[in-house]
């Protein structure tokens, strides 16, 4: 490392050279450029432990993206980025391969989906703050269909809505991931209730959700079963939901 001193003062990148300014001093360091070429990352028997971390990675990235795809009707009530806890949650599934060496391992959530349910997509106001009866649910793989039992609502009660909009609707979304991160064979289905206002006794209903007919699910796709309250405002004779009024989470695998 050098301290440039007098003369020519410069930040960036030189030729060889990159010069920047660092916490405790007020100089300029420079310093020469390091560090593997990607050609030898890609090609050398000593990187191969970097090239197996880096698929492993990769994998659980992709996996990620198909949850979000997978709860994509309920993902704009998230109330922070959770990509990075889901990419964390899909790295101690990967952990679980055991059968398979660094660099080829899986994502096991079909196997261990405790690592998915219950997934909060809200910090602040988790599902079960708002709606704190149970929801009972069913699924059916081989139908490729969920059953979502919703309990009777009562404002003050067993249903607290900390939002000011006026009015609520439920929201439920089957999808399908991979633990290869391959494509997920159809679209989500989604059901909804109507728009009910928050301060008023909701009677028990039942949501029935049916993805497209296809293939039948292999032991590495899992059906994801989520849920979610959306708020919104009556303006000119519609309710107008509001991005962020509300709250989710995925509810089950199966």
């Amino acid at each position: 490392m050098a301290i440039l001193k007098n003369g020519l003062q410069f930040t960036g990148s030189v030729g060889n050279l990159s010069a920047y300014t660092m916490r405790g001093t007020d100089k300029i360091v420079v310093r020469q450029k390091g560090g593997a070429s990607k050609e030898k990352i890609k090609t050398s028997p000593s990187f191969k432990g970097t090239r197996d971390s880096n698929a492993d990675f990769a994998l659980c990235a992709e996996v990620v993206s198909g949850i979000r795809a997978a709860i994509l009707p309920v993902r704009h009530l998230a109330d922070y980025n959770f990509t990075s806890v889901l990419t964390s949650r899909a790295r101690q599934a990967q952990a679980k391969d055991v059968d398979n060496l660094p660099g080829k391992r899986n994502v096991l959530f079909s196997q261990h989906p405790y690592l998915l349910e219950g997934f909060s997509l809200h910090r602040e106001l988790p599902f079960e703050s708002v709606i704190n009866s149970p929801v009972h649910y069913s699924i059916e793989r081989d139908k490729l269909s969920a059953t979502v039992h919703l309990p009777h609502l009562a404002p003050g009660g067993n249903f607290r809505v900390p939002w000011k909009q006026s009015f609520y609707r439920i929201i439920v979304v089957l999808g399908c991931i991979t633990d290869d991160g391959g494509t997920a064979p159809g679209h989500a289905a989604v059901a909804e209730t109507a728009w009910l206002p928050v301060n008023e006794f909701a009677e028990k209903n039942v949501l029935t959700l049916q993805m497209p007919a296809g293939s039948p699910l292999t032991e590495e796709e899992s059906l994801v079963l989520s849920i979610g309250i959306e708020t919104g405002n009556m303006e000119n004779g519609y309710v107008k939901p509001l991005k962020y009024g509300g709250c989710a989470k995925i509810l089950a695998l199966g």
